[in-house]
């Protein structure tokens, strides 16, 4: 079947590369989570989830979000998850009109996630879902008669069908890979990769810093897409992933110029779809992040706004949940705060965040008045137990790259690369495992951060509540304060912040820290907790909340992760 599939998109690329296209009357908006193709015509969308398998802590804990898109060409796009360098998806809309009157929809993917693919014709209105499910290599899609929605008539398509697509990744070189037309230098130029098919070196199109793709009889058409990544932090090693249409033999070499060591993987049309390999390449390990590596981290010049490391497992991942106290970008002089998570790889998250607006405090908050923004990416790179750097990639604020150092040891008691700094108080109730980040579901669209750690020989709570302003007008809010914890609670005096702004523009002698009110904490399991508000700006409330991340990596006792 699937050289006559060739011979088709062949003909169709001699004969009516202009005799069909698209009128798009509805066009698609594109977004960093919605992806266009074909002249706007096509909108295509990928949700993603995965589930802890720790019933002791959080029973089903599930991380799931949006895939973000990559644009390679007006028919093809990238989909990634957790790393914008490794490409998890790829997604193809082929225009088959010319001889089965339907568009086609070809999908590959290098992933055993949960994964819904929604492609819509905007102009139809028409909707097609593909799902793979949890735990299951990502099947290849060969749709061919996804849409019958082609065109009678059209305009001439502004996309040269004979060019490849994508743009070729030229990172800052590590490694010593010297890349050309067939061979793909990914990963900082550490790693050589290609393919050999049909009797013939495939040519190569980088896709990002670690993703591949390789056309082999169709030269817009990608048959095989091979992505390495980074897993040192996990056992030690580089993984190589790939993911090919069927039935095709081909012989993929992987040649890593660091170590002089290579891999070659013989593949038959009858072997799966999908491989991964999570021991290709052992270079030892990394600096990593874990557990000890959470809690609260600021840059001292900056003095009044921060970042929580949040850090746990999602059944063998590390995860960072990653929170931002700013301010406005602009001279407002109001509070913001920025909420994500992703996976830990190595000693880096690429953390997508989004910025809320829309509710209220108290007893008139409603999650369904909760807008959520797309902000963009904060990069964070771990270099020690007291170092890290934040970098940021945003369309909404200016961009950010400084230095943070910690603010608060580790958490209490939590086992990892870096150890608290001081001996853990005798009969301490409260311990890391009890930290992480927490919320109440009715009231979904606000939470608090709880960061345990030793202070001069004394188990103290820092803790952090994102929320909303005591009016109708919708905006954000955060208050902060420390206190010992006795026994099972902590009575924490409570402050908001006021007066700078987001960027460059900040200074720490404008910040102006104002008395709020007492927020006190009572741990009543590992899971659940009660708050009780007492404040002189915004009123009085009480109500429990429940744990909404594992209990951070390497947490000892009956929290433990």
């Amino acid at each position: 079947m699937r050289p006559f599939i060739y011979f088709l998109i062949l003909l169709c690329l001699v004969a009516c590369p202009f005799a069909y296209g698209q009128v798009v009357n509805d066009p698609c908006v594109p977004s960093p989570t919605t992806l266009c193709l074909n002249n706007d015509r096509f909108e295509v969308n990928v949700d993603w989830a995965t589930e802890s398998g720790n019933d002791e802590t959080v029973s089903n804990f599930s991380a799931m979000g949006d895939g973000r898109g990559t644009l390679i060409d007006d028919g093809w796009a990238g989909v990634w998850f957790f790393d914008p360098d490794n490409l998890e998806m790829i997604v193809h809309i082929f225009q088959g009109c010319g001889f089965n009157n339907n568009y086609w929809v070809f999908a590959a993917g290098l992933t055993n996630v949960e994964v819904t693919l929604t492609v819509s014709d905007t102009q139809t209105g028409e909707t097609k879902e593909f799902f793979s499910p949890l735990g299951m290599p990502f099947e290849p899609i060969t749709d061919t008669d996804a849409f019958a929605t082609c065109p009678r008539q059209s305009l001439q398509s502004s996309k040269s069908p004979g060019t490849p697509p994508g743009d070729t990744v030229t990172p800052e070189a590590l490694g010593d890979c010297v890349g050309d037309a067939t061979h793909a230098c990914l990963l900082d130029e550490r790693f050589e990769v290609f393919v050999e098919t049909l009797g013939f070196t495939s040519p190569a199109t980088v896709l990002s810093d670690g993703t591949v793709g390789f056309p082999f009889t169709n030269p817009t058409f990608f048959d095989l897409v091979v992505t390495i990544r980074d897993g040192r932090s996990v056992n030690e090693n580089f993984w190589v992933t790939y993911s090919s249409f069927p039935p095709v033999n081909f012989t993929l070499t992987v040649i890593d110029h660091v170590t002089d060591t290579s891999k070659v993987y013989e593949h038959v049309s009858t072997d799966p779809n999908l491989v991964q390999d999570k021991e290709a390449f052992n270079d030892g390990p990394i600096t990593a992040i874990d557990g000890t590596h959470g809690g609260s981290w600021y840059q001292p010049a900056r003095d009044g706004e921060g970042f929580i490391f949040d850090i746990f497992l999602i059944g063998d991942v590390p995860y960072l949940a990653l929170y931002y106290f700013t301010y406005e970008n602009n001279a407002s002089g109001r509070q913001a705060w920025l909420v994500g998570f992703a996976p830990i790889i190595g000693n880096t998250a690429s953390v997508p965040v989004t910025i809320a607006d829309g509710a209220q405090f108290g007893a008139a908050m409603d999650p369904e008045d909760v807008n959520r923004t797309d902000w963009g990416t904060l990069k964070v790179t771990v270099s020690d137990c007291d170092n890290a750097l934040i970098e940021s990639s945003s369309s909404l604020f200016p961009l950010i790259r400084y230095d943070l150092v910690r603010l608060t040891p580790p958490p209490t008691s939590v086992n990892g690369l870096c150890k608290p700094a001081s001996a853990i108080p005798a009969g301490t109730m409260i311990n890391g495992g009890h930290g992480g980040s927490w919320y109440k579901v009715t009231r979904d669209g606000e939470g608090f951060i709880f960061d345990i750690s030793v202070i001069n020989g004394v188990n103290t709570l820092s803790i952090y509540y994102f929320t909303y302003e005591n009016n109708v007008s919708g905006r954000q809010a955060f208050v902060t304060g420390t206190a010992p914890i006795v026994g099972t609670s902590a009575d924490v005096p409570m402050f908001i912040t006021s007066g700078t702004r987001f960027g460059d523009d900040f200074d720490p002698d404008n910040v102006v820290r104002t008395p709020w009110g007492n927020i006190r904490v009572t741990w009543q399991s590992c899971n659940l907790a009660h708050i009780e508000v007492t404040s002189t700006l915004f009123e009085d409330i009480d109500f429990s909340v429940d744990r909404l991340t594992p209990p951070a990596m390497g947490s000892p006792g009956p929290c433990g992760s």
